[in-house]
């Protein structure tokens, strides 16, 4: 009965147009087409939602009004997708997404509750037995402890069909805190009566209603089953039912309802035929200044947002983290080295830096040290740099009389960068395609990518004390960029932009000092001013040369005052003195680390998984017979990031951006990228907030070629980079969305795994 009233629904829904254009719309083809298309996708979603093939012939009350609602759905669809193609209207596109969106909510995202509609529950708690005697384990309220970091609960002769299992057990810690438990099923059925079969291991919380459905494949009547829990953090479970057999809740979700209707209606707002596309890009346009300061205004407080996801990094931070803070407390006593004194054994030790002696001489002592420090002859000192401790930490120190907390400093530093990033764009399209009517769209979308693909959401997704030299040597590098551009814009050159420009770039030597080679993109940048036009480095130029030089001489010559009063030598940052898993001081320069660096910052294909967050670490396999320092990677930016798949395209429009006089700044980019990238390899190994460093690079170059292509007139390609700036925009998109919760050190998972499970819940809901 039921395949019956989608047919009905269908050609119900065509009574209005027969009203208003006659019978003769009955005699198209196109309406009976599009009518059995939708009659079929009722069925076909009618027996995915049942897992049943025989769905669409039985009928009940529940699969009858289930029906209906689903054809009344897929049919306002239908009509509303043949408007919306015909009139573009915005109204028809909210109508028909929202709908499309409501239609996922209510059957896709809920079809358990559909499946599990007709189970009946089955309670086997008292069946349980435990690994030991409960009477000595447990209270009145079936609390009991967890031995070893895991318990197996056993339930003998089950002898039904087990389709789920609802396990209503909490995990706590010592302090009552909930927090995950990991179950492991294995079972024997009729297939498999003499050996297990074992499922993979699913986090439970309590706190997350979904979490306690187990869903099982097995074949006919399950004989034994075994609930192994395991955990992290958890001392205690608490039993309050284990049931087989339970029906799903509804769990209708309105952030995700509203998730999928904005993702869907962007996706159409930048299809490349829309008419926004029609609007160039201009920095006087008061519409496109107050768009622009909405979009910059939304993606700092979505970064701001994700630096508060993880209570570890505004909570209690780890001491170590704490070197700025105690470096302003320095500064304020007159002093270069941190207060803390280097034990005895370390100022004893032939080397200080073997990790291994050093752990050793430690615990023989019953001592500790001061992790990541750089420590030189028995004094602490930090490495890294001291800029931002000048701008930042001190200041604050000075007039509060408290620490700055470093979180503080990234978000700081973060609204600049978004700014000088936006900004920068713009300066680009000005300096290199003024008449070239690039859309304002593209401007938009190349903003976003830079901001988010080059390093924010990893900085916002990790805040801590290593990512502020990062995040403010980046933002000097936007701004210093920018600035350098604006002044060559009226026509001359500009000493005052020139000033600001250098004095940006030069200060990137006082927070990340190989960043400072950034500052030789002055030579594209300035090449007609210094050879053809004769601004710089001639008599009539020189109050621009001192603008654009006095900068990099008053910086260089206090930050090396700075490294000859600690190292004493002008030029030794640090670094190498460093107390880490590694002797910095003999870890030297080798070419046969070249290969493996390239490859795993640049070409490592990412590892997807099909479990939330859906990205897991790579596999960092290598053949070099030394020491290799990692940290988990999240693979290299010319696979994952889609905008830089546009550099493998740059030989083959090389005339065009020649023509552009871009190809230079273009290549150069790209060039640093891979430079700098080895570098940070050679210097201190394969670590994820190392891509922050050359990524951006990279980006530039690639958009340098975005915007080439865009410049040529011709209506093919144009569509095709339309399509391929959205495709990279969604696809950056939710490459770092998978990164904000794939596991990396003191991730989300463990810090708040409420949340991870909530949103897991909403995302991965099969």
């Amino acid at each position: 009965m039921n395949f019956l009233i989608p047919i009905i629904i269908s050609y119900i829904a065509w009574i209005p147009y027969i009203y208003k254009n006659g019978k003769d719309i009955l005699k198209k083809p196109k309406t009976h087409i599009l009518s059995w298309i939708t009659v079929v996708c009722v069925l076909v979603a009618q027996m995915f939602l049942y897992m049943d093939f025989l769905a669409i012939l039985s009928f009940s009350v529940w699969k009858f009004f289930t029906v209906i609602i689903v054809s009344v759905f897929f049919t306002a669809i239908a009509h509303g997708t043949i408007y919306l193609h015909k009139t573009k209207s915005f109204i028809a596109a909210l109508w028909v997404f929202f709908c499309v969106a409501l239609c996922f909510e209510l059957t896709l995202f809920n079809f358990r509750f559909y499946q599990t509609a007709y189970y009946e529950p089955v309670d086997v708690t008292e069946q349980v037995n435990f690994p030991y005697d409960t009477s000595d384990e447990a209270n009145e309220n079936n609390v009991y402890k967890i031995k070893n970091s895991y318990v197996t609960l056993r339930i003998d002769d089950v002898d039904i069909k087990v389709n789920n299992i609802y396990l209503d057990i909490t995990g706590r810690d010592d302090h009552g805190e909930v927090e995950n438990l990991y179950a492991e099923i294995s079972f024997t059925d009729e297939s498999n009566t003499e050996s297990f079969i074992y499922t993979p291991e699913h986090t439970v919380m309590s706190e997350v209603g979904s979490t306690k459905y187990l869903y099982l494949m097995t074949n006919g009547d399950v004989g034994d089953l075994y609930i192994t829990l395991s955990t992290d953090y958890a001392t205690t479970y608490q039993i309050d039912g284990i049931l087989f057999n339970v029906s799903a809740p509804f769990n209708f979700s309105v952030i995700r309802l509203l998730a999928v209707f904005v993702l869907l209606l962007i996706f159409w707002i930048l299809r490349p035929s829309s008419k926004l596309w029609g609007y160039s890009y201009n920095d006087k346009s008061a519409r496109q200044i107050a768009v622009t300061v909405i979009i910059v205004c939304a993606q700092i407080f979505l970064l701001f947002g994700l630096s508060l996801l993880n209570p570890i990094f505004y909570g209690h931070p780890a001491y170590h983290t704490r070197q700025y803070q105690q470096l302003a407390d320095s500064f304020i006593d007159g002093r270069l080295y941190l207060e803390d004194t280097p034990p005895e054994f370390l100022q004893e030790m032939d080397n200080p830096y073997d990790y291994g002696a050093r752990s050793d001489a430690a615990a023989e002592n019953n001592e500790t040290y001061y992790w990541d420090a750089a420590y030189y002859e028995g004094r602490y000192y930090v490495y890294f740099g001291v800029i931002p401790v000048l701008l930042l930490y001190l200041p604050f120190k000075a007039i509060t009389g408290m620490d700055l907390p470093n979180i503080a400093a990234i978000n700081i530093f973060m609204v600049f960068f978004v700014i000088g990033s936006f900004w920068l764009i713009g300066k680009i399209i000005n300096r290199y395609f003024a008449n070239k009517r690039i859309p304002y769209l593209s401007y938009l979308i190349l903003s976003l990518i830079f901001v988010n693909a080059s390093c924010g959401v990893f900085i916002a997704k990790r805040p801590d004390f290593y990512s502020v030299p990062i995040l403010a040597a980046l933002t000097f590098t936007v701004f210093g960029l920018g600035f350098w551009m604006s002044s060559l814009e009226k026509g001359g050159l500009d000493p005052f932009d020139a000033f600001l420009g250098s004095l940006c770039m030069a200060l990137v030597a006082g927070c990340r000092p190989q960043l400072l080679l950034v500052s030789a993109m002055a030579i594209i940048i300035f090449w007609s001013a210094v050879f053809k036009e004769r601004l710089l480095f001639s008599k009539k130029g020189i109050f621009s040369t001192v603008a654009i030089c006095l900068p990099y001489v008053i910086v260089a010559l206090g930050i090396m005052w700075y490294n000859a009063a600690r190292f004493g030598s002008p030029f030794d940052f640090g670094a190498n003195y460093n107390l880490t898993t590694n002797d910095m001081t003999g870890r030297g320069y080798r070419v046969e680390r070249v290969g493996l660096s390239v490859f795993t910052y640049l070409f490592q294909p990412p590892y997807f998984i099909a479990r939330f967050p859906f990205l897991r670490s790579v596999n960092i396999d290598t053949g070099y017979m030394g020491q290799t320092i990692t940290e988990p990677m999240f693979g290299g930016i010319f696979v994952a990031i889609p905008l830089l798949w546009l550099i493998y395209l740059m030989p083959r429009y090389a005339k065009y951006m020649k023509k552009a006089k871009i190809f230079a700044f273009a290549c150069l980019s790209v060039a640093l990228s891979v430079f700098i990238a080895m570098f940070d390899a050679q210097g201190a190994g394969l670590l994820q907030r190392y891509v922050n460093d050359f990524s951006f690079l990279a980006i530039l170059g690639a958009i340098a070629i975005a915007l080439t292509l865009l410049s040529i007139n011709r209506t093919s390609g144009s569509m095709r980079i339309r399509s391929f700036l959205r495709f990279s925009l969604f696809g950056s998109g939710a490459y770092c969305a998978m990164i904000v919760f794939a596991k990396y050190g003191t991730e989300i998972y463990y810090q708040n795994p409420y949340l991870f499970n909530k949103v897991a819940e909403l995302v991965e809901f099969w």
